[in-house]
């Protein structure tokens, strides 16, 4: 169970900067190779897979590898992803089934069906998990993890870490095609643009009436395609056009109408209008005026676009990132971004940390932030100069930095926690800044110390039982003299008596019957003492301690062993 928290932990922590990787990037392709290769070895597995689903011509459901990773950390797409889009059905009809309904599927070499173990068999597989992948709502594929060194028993933590990681990456892919529906929609818009499929017009604005007054001469037919309304509609009609701007725009639409016309500046506004089938249509309208100074007149030339599709492209991209941010910010860990200065690359400045910084050390982000010395001070006296070392070491070597140490928090806390963090830099190879997490593991050291000292005192009470046995045989081999002696008395009396061939007058015979009391009552008062000795060393009795005389006891002794002669 504590290897399997470990790993949770672990898969969390590759979770956090997974989730820092991908908002960092334009392209969840762009760090795909290292999230699968801090995943994998976080997850301690062999490999590590993803799996795009694709239709072919006939449209049949296909899986598609993309990219694995495989121990010690290389990461590499296939060179020939023909070879590796297999269909779903009929064989692998269990993975639509249960990876497309949302659910993890789990496999060991030594209970899996026989199709199932046979693949695992042929590819060295002890044990393997499948986690689907959703962007957004769709089902688009899996990430698996595969085993070929222990047979083991993926436990619920585990694999919710692993769902953690699926549904990061699914939010990657997510916002990256969101990202390109806008980009294509703006791509969309200039074209548009370009060869007039928007709406285009002119208006007339006579300088001599306060307010200015602007009619309509012309407007291009893309008016009938977009809002339904012919171009004559809107010419005959001066003011059919600010009817149709939505009620929550209107005021701010003929403000800035108003203004520019006073001014002669561009005017350059978004808000939204409805067709005439009840659409609301968000419309870019831009426009630019013309003086006439001979007349007094100006026109307006102007295009509006409508970037409905926009809008909602930017809704989704801002709940996507939304998305990111909330995950980053309620990952039970402290998420970090360090600037590192070009003057003094170990000079850090703090540019970003997540709020479970507060409940972590009691203090907020924005103390954090505007404090770029609280890190010495909050860090452990003891642990400072260690903990400064480790991350110059980490620095100079290029390598991803891990250490632990202690930190006390504003309420006297002392807190253990592990720093994982990695160097970012720009194209040029030169440091830009740290990225990292902090983790809390003071409930993880706190049951190593109890387990050190559980085992201290394991080792204390094996030694003390090793000792009671060895007095134990010691008594044992001073004591059988002692029982053996009346028992051969009792015996030889015994046999005596017994005989027929001895004639034994009435004296004698109650003289061997004392002695043979004698010695069963001194037998039976050693027994009696070994029993107390057992409820002693039992502690079912406690010893009464009194003065003794050991001329008497010792004369005792003597007058209840049996002399020679």
């Amino acid at each position: 169970m504590e290897e399997a928290l470990e790993r949770r932990d672990a898969v969390l922590q590759a979770v956090g900067y997974a989730a820092e990787r991908f908002l960092k990037t334009s392209s969840w392709e762009e760090a795909i190779a290292d999230v699968l290769a801090r995943l994998g070895a976080a997850a301690g597995v062999s490999r590590v897979y993803v799996f795009e689903n694709r239709t072919d011509a006939h449209g049949d459901l296909l899986m598609d590898e993309r990219i694995e990773w495989v121990t010690p950390g290389i990461a590499t797409t296939m060179e020939d992803p023909e070879n590796h889009r297999l269909p779903y059905l009929p064989r692998f009809a269990h993975y639509v089934e249960i990876l497309g309904s949302g659910g993890v599927m789990t496999a060991s070499l030594s209970d899996a069906d026989p199709i199932d173990a046979g693949d695992l068999r042929s590819e060295g597989i002890l044990s393997a998990a499948s986690v689907p992948i959703f962007a957004g709502e769709r089902w688009w594929g899996y990430i698996g993890f595969d085993d070929c060194l222990v047979e083991r028993e993926w436990s619920q933590t585990e694999l919710d870490a692993l769902k953690a990681a699926a549904g990061i990456l699914g939010a990657a892919i997510d916002r990256e095609r969101a990202e390109r529906a806008r980009e294509e929609a703006e791509e969309q818009n200039r074209m548009l643009l370009e060869h007039v499929p928007a709406i285009t017009y002119a208006e007339t604005v006579d300088a001599t009436a306060a307010p200015w007054v602007a009619r309509t001469m012309y407007v291009n037919p893309q008016v009938r395609a977009i809002l339904g309304y012919s171009p004559e509609e809107i010419v005959e009609n001066p003011d059919l056009w600010h009817s149709l701007i939505h009620p929550d725009d209107i005021e701010r639409v003929l403000s800035e109408d108003l203004r520019t016309s006073e001014t002669g500046e561009r005017f350059s506004v978004e808000y939204r209008v409805i067709s005439r089938d009840g659409r609301v249509l968000w419309m870019h309208d831009e426009a630019r005026i013309v003086e006439n100074q001979e007349t007094g007149h100006a026109t307006w030339h102007g295009v509006m676009v409508d970037i409905t599709a926009r809008k909602e492209t930017e809704a989704g991209l801002r709940e996507a990132e939304e998305k990111y941010r909330t995950l980053v910010e309620q990952i039970p860990a402290v998420t970090y971004i360090d600037e590192v200065p070009d003057d003094d690359p170990t000079d850090l400045t703090p540019a970003y940390i997540s709020p479970q910084i507060e409940t972590l050390l009691g203090y907020s982000p924005r103390e954090w932030i505007e404090d770029p010395d609280l890190w010495d001070k909050v860090v452990h006296p003891d642990d400072v100069a260690a903990a400064n070392a480790g991350s110059r070491a980490a620095f100079q070597a290029g390598t991803p930095l891990s250490t632990e140490y202690r930190m006390t928090a504003r309420d006297g806390r002392v807190v253990w926690v592990r720093e994982e963090a990695s160097l970012v830099r720009n194209e040029q190879g030169e440091p830009k800044f740290w990225q990292g997490v902090y983790i809390d593991i003071t409930g993880l050291k706190r049951a190593e110390e109890e387990l050190n000292n559980a085992l201290v005192r394991e080792r204390d009470a094996s030694e003390r039982l090793r000792m009671l046995d060895d007095m134990k045989n010691t008594f044992l081999q001073a004591v059988s003299h002692d029982l053996r002696t009346p028992l051969a008395a009792i015996l030889g009396l015994a046999v005596t008596l017994e005989r027929d061939d001895m004639q034994l007058d009435e004296s004698d015979i109650r003289d061997l019957a004392r002695r043979i009391a004698s010695n069963s009552r001194k037998l039976d008062r050693m027994v009696a003492d070994l029993l107390d000795l057992d409820r002693l060393a039992r502690g079912i009795i406690e010893p009464k301690l009194r003065e003794t005389d050991v001329g008497a006891l010792v004369h005792h002794l003597v007058s209840e062993t049996d002399m020679p002669g």
